[in-house]
């Protein structure tokens, strides 16, 4: 039968189209789809005049460039399990192009608990999707980019600098260099882990779990460690209620396991997280004693909560 022609299918006709008509229509989809790509709005971009650099200027940072989100590109970003943001600015002189891989830093199980003065309830885990990967053409960079409903924040490590961004309380994002951060005004702090002078209080053993560890990624043997995060009535009370700590928590965490994982091949899985809305059982000052008494505090009533290691904070 020539191509193009009728055919009857009971009481329907059904026209089949040339084979080089379906082809070009076909062709003309991939077209159309690529046009909608190249025109999509970036997911953040520079916003100009002084007005918007008011926004964001900050004591102690340089040359701190406000952005501005589209949050139809955010919106598609959450959707996704691998995605390119092109057009990404990198405070006020670059811009880049940033290939992402989402991923959990929470185990399947995990869960957060708060304390109150009337007793625990559990509350969700931050509707946040979390990406980490590079820039295009630069194997030894690092991004991580945390896509929440309303707003972005991570870093981008690129080119011996590395750029933070994020919302400020305004509702303006920015993105500034880190080496245009005065050190003098964010003096860095004293020891990188107190844990390091006290290794009697941070050597013993505690439960883990006996599930097997996953095949090695690109060949490298991966260790996998169970996180289990406790803090204190301090942390909670610095940031005011308990969705605002989870989410610097979920942050910090995120950004522990991608740094963890890339260099030193140990994936970081958190599976508690116990914030205090009350007053906590904590009452030593130095970190010695600290340590101490979360030792004894976890082995005396946490011993059915598996653990590879337990932080405070």
């Amino acid at each position: 039968m020539p191509a193009g022609a009728a055919t009857r299918n009971g009481d329907c006709c059904v026209l089949r189209p040339p084979i080089a008509l379906r082809a070009a229509a076909c062709a003309l989809a991939v077209l159309l789809a690529g046009a909608a790509d190249a025109g999509a709005a970036p997911l953040l971009s520079r916003a100009r005049g002084v007005a918007a650099l008011q926004q964001v200027e900050t004591p102690g940072i340089a040359r701190a460039q406000a952005l501005r989100l589209d949050t139809a590109a955010l919106a598609a970003l959450r959707t996704r399990q691998h995605a390119t943001v092109d057009a990404f600015p990198l405070g006020r002189d670059r811009s880049v192009t940033l290939e992402l891989a989402r991923f959990d830093p929470f185990g399947a199980h995990a869960r957060v608990e708060v304390m109150e003065a009337g007793g625990a309830h559990e509350m969700p885990l931050p509707d946040i999707a979390y990406f980490r990967g590079t820039v295009q053409g630069e194997r030894a960079s690092r991004v991580l980019l945390l896509a929440a409903a309303d707003e972005v924040h991570g870093f981008v490590s690129s080119g011996g600098d590395v750029f933070p961004f994020g919302r400020r309380s305004g509702g303006m994002h920015v993105s500034y260099a880190l080496q245009n951060a005065d050190a003098a005004f964010f003096p860095p702090p004293g020891d990188f882990c107190s844990n390091d002078l006290h290794p009697e209080q941070v050597t013993a053993p505690t439960p883990r779990r006996t599930a097997a560890l996953p095949p090695p990624v690109a060949g490298l043997p991966l260790k996998v460690a169970e996180i289990a995060v406790e803090t204190d009535q301090e942390l909670r009370a610095k940031f005011g209620s308990d969705q605002a700590t989870l989410d610097y928590l979920a942050s910090l965490l995120a950004a522990i396991t991608t740094i963890y994982e890339r260099d030193v091949s140990v994936k970081l899985t958190f599976s508690y997280i116990r914030l205090w809305n009350t007053t906590d059982p904590w009452t030593a000052t130095g970190t010695s004693g600290a340590l101490s008494e979360l030792l004894s505090y976890w082995n005396a009533n946490m011993t059915g909560q598996a653990r590879d290691v337990t932080p405070g904070g």
